[in-house]
């Protein structure tokens, strides 16, 4: 009888034991799933907010005048250059004829 009683008493330390561990593991699980629903939030939001750098980091107005302020550049230093090889051809040219005249 006293081996029943001390069988039954061991049976119900492990019973006890079970069910705080098993309480403990859906505490546990329950928390593990909130952190996961705010990494995924934290993700969208910073996902969300990268898209909104990205969308005002330069207007289109502001990236428009730049573009024009670019061209304008180029199409100047092209026609800067243009007359420069005018200029150099000229002198070139002329260096030619008066060697030419000269014979040679």
């Amino acid at each position: 009888m006293i081996t029943e009683l001390l069988l039954l008493g061991v049976a119900g330390i492990f019973a006890v034991l079970w069910y705080l561990l098993r309480q403990k593991d859906s505490k546990q699980e329950r928390d593990i799933s909130k952190l996961y629903e705010l990494h995924h939030a934290d993700e969208n939001k910073l996902h969300d907010f990268e898209l909104e750098i990205a969308r005002n980091h330069y207007p289109k107005n502001e990236l428009d005048t730049r573009f024009a302020q670019l061209d304008a550049t180029l199409k100047e230093g092209f026609k800067s250059l243009g007359a420069d090889f005018k200029e150099m051809a000229k002198v070139l040219q002329d260096h030619l004829q008066q060697q030419h005249k000269r014979g040679g």
